[in-house]
């Protein structure tokens, strides 16, 4: 339930453009930092960007920036990378990356 609403916003919001073809890519990949190992998502689409840039994301990326840190905290993770990423301009798409910690058990 955390990639599923990044990508029915670059449905529902990138693609009100004059963009010829219309991509949504999502990545995914194994990082390993330190003693952990990460599930880093990507999601990236060449729409028509955020209006007014990063500084003003959405509320439900907020919200998502909170259950991150939570899932990293409650994991007794003291340090850990940047849960949320998002980069976006106008005219040249948006790229949201999240990164998860992998519990062994």
């Amino acid at each position: 339930m955390l990639i599923q609403p990044l990508v029915e916003n670059a449905f529902k919001h990138a693609f009100f453009s004059d963009t010829k073809e219309a991509v949504i890519e999502v990545d995914f990949s194994l990082l390993r930092q330190k003693d952990i190992s990460i599930l880093a998502v990507k999601v990236r689409d060449n729409g028509k960007g955020m209006q007014g840039g990063v500084s003003t994301a959405s509320k439900a990326l907020n919200i998502l920036r909170h259950r991150l840190r939570f899932i990293w905290e409650s994991n007794k993770h003291k340090t850990y990378p940047e849960p949320l990423k998002v980069s976006s301009s106008p005219g040249s798409g948006t790229t949201i990356e999240l990164m998860l910690p992998l519990i062994a058990e």
